[in-house]
């Protein structure tokens, strides 16, 4: 007797045993002990179930043979054991003649055998209902096995936010006057936008007055008298929109910081720029310069009406004929990429005239579109941490230090624009039409 086990690369198992010497017209039989319940044979296949598990046997030679099934629990003989909870499946063959015979069983868990015998069979006959069977089988499996999937990576989320610091009221709490698309009207001008930005440092300025119980570290941006409040570091702060004219401008240009950054990062910059000749205006985007709070609640769509708003701000600054140059790090790359492309179907908008980028961020990978499920995790784990990516101390006076899933979401959003209105300017083959630019990495 020779006996071959194989898996196959179909996930089945082939068992063959081949026997020589056989007295011709003798009874050969294979069997298999088994706690597993039989259905009842269908020819060449036997389907074995315990508990949600399922194995079929499919008999491949002889051709001819067919399964059945004894009761072991109870022996037949005194001198056997018995075996409570099983059976045996078994078929049984007449030796040929040669005296040399070949059985071979292919056994498959779940789906698989179903799907290999009905592919077999289609060819004899027409496809019937259980092609449907097997789709819905395979429907309700992957849907399960997605439900479980992410049941437990909601599990794990949670329990990550659970383990970070505690959330300070700077986590909890913003201005209540910040810039939003939907209150930006028509006539809404970079003026106002100005005016209102004072509101929202005045605003602060109260909230870090209430907080001081909570903030009372010597170098927490939020304490009063900290060495990191921006409002203890000079004339200007660098959280806040700067606005430079020039006496005799040779053109006008916006920057735009990155994501939880201030204006304070391109300063130096703009300064040279201002020293050759140029307006610089440094915008401070909404949900910036102020709480990690105030980015957890705001939407690209904010970010891309403040800028424009400042664009025309600018233009209106400088003498007719003059260029405008957007300069953007980061995420104010993507930024300064969308106004440049929405100006050219906006006549509304001044178009640029050339843009700078510093380290864009141009494209985000795909996952980090799962991040939008935050709002699901909080709500399931009733707990504010699974809004937040990472919570730090807050030291660094012109940059969040604690990061919300929200920024994640609304940088994707960014760049996802960008690429839809770039591959729709490619395919009208505009591309000459946008402004040059210029990218340091």
């Amino acid at each position: 007797v020779h006996r071959g086990v194989a898996l196959l690369p179909s996930g089945e198992v082939l068992i063959q045993d081949q026997l020589n010497g056989l007295r011709p017209g003798c009874r050969i039989r294979w069997g298999m002990i088994t706690p597993g319940s039989p259905a009842e044979p269908g020819g060449g296949s036997i389907r074995l179930s315990q508990d949600a598990a399922h194995l079929t046997l499919h008999l491949l030679t002889p051709a001819d043979a067919l399964w059945q099934t004894i009761d072991t629990a109870r022996p037949r003989n005194d001198w056997d054991s018995p075996n409570r909870g099983t059976r045996m499946v078994a078929c049984e063959v007449v030796a040929p003649p040669s005296g040399r015979l070949v059985l071979a069983v292919l056994a498959a868990i779940g789906l698989i055998f179903e799907w290999v015998n009905f592919t077999r069979s289609v060819g004899d006959r027409a496809w019937d209902v259980r092609f449907l069977r097997l789709v819905v089988l395979g429907l309700v499996n992957l849907a399960l096995t997605a439900i479980v999937a992410g049941v437990v990576a909601l599990y794990v989320w949670a329990r990550l936010a659970l383990s970070q610091p505690d959330l300070q009221a700077w986590h909890l709490n913003s201005p209540d006057c910040e810039f939003d698309a939907a209150s930006a009207e028509d006539d809404y001008t970079f003026e106002d936008y100005l005016q209102n930005e004072q509101r929202v440092f005045a605003d602060l300025r109260q909230n870090v007055r209430e907080w001081s119980d909570q903030a009372t570290g010597r170098f927490d941006r939020f304490a009063l008298h900290s060495i990191c409040n921006p409002e203890n570091l000079g004339e200007r702060n660098w959280n806040q929109t700067q606005v430079w004219d020039a006496d005799h401008p040779i053109g006008g240009v916006l920057l735009l910081h990155g994501l939880s950054d201030s204006p304070y990062s391109l300063r130096q910059i703009g300064k040279r720029l201002r020293s050759q000749g140029f307006t610089v205006v440094w915008l401070r985007l909404p949900g910036h310069g102020t709480t990690p709070k105030a980015l957890a609640e705001i939407s690209w769509r904010d970010w891309i009406a403040a800028v424009e708003i400042a664009a025309r701000g600018v233009r209106d600054r400088l003498p007719a004929g003059l260029p405008l140059v957007l300069g953007g790090y980061s995420n104010g790359g993507a930024l300064a990429v969308h106004y440049g492309l929405t100006a050219l179907d906006d006549e509304t908008l001044p178009p640029a005239h050339a843009i700078l980028l510093f380290s864009p961020m141009i494209g985000i990978n795909p996952l980090a579109r799962v991040t939008r499920l935050y709002h699901t995790v909080s709500l399931l784990s009733r707990n504010e941490k699974s809004k937040w990516s990472s919570v730090h101390a807050e030291i660094d006076p012109f940059k969040y230090s604690s990061w919300p899933m929200n920024a994640n979401v609304q940088a994707w959003a960014v760049t996802r624009a960008v690429e839809e209105k770039l591959s729709a300017l490619q395919k009208a083959n505009r591309m000459d039409e946008f402004p040059p630019v210029m990218a340091m990495q």
